[in-house]
């Protein structure tokens, strides 16, 4: 890889390790991630429509932070 260049799929470690947790957690329903650009943003709308995961932002703090909704498709049952 050419210095400089990002990685074609660059979203954040952190929001990465959130996410992963998130859809192991079957008491969380939403999550809220930290502000992110346009480029971070598309590319965890992807990964959200991948898991079926219902995607909105929230701009009240003045900046677009997204949040991530479970949907019934992904709500794993406990036997």
């Amino acid at each position: 890889m050419v210095r400089g260049e990002k990685p074609p799929f660059s979203i954040t470690t952190s929001a990465n390790e959130k996410l992963s947790r998130f859809l192991q957690d079957s008491g969380q329903s939403e999550l809220r991630l930290h502000p992110m650009e346009k480029q971070e943003r598309d590319q965890l709308c992807h990964l959200a429509s991948l898991y079926s995961l219902k995607m909105n932002n929230d701009s009240s703090c003045g900046l677009s932070c997204p949040v991530l909704t479970k949907t019934r498709k992904n709500v794993i049952k406990q036997i």
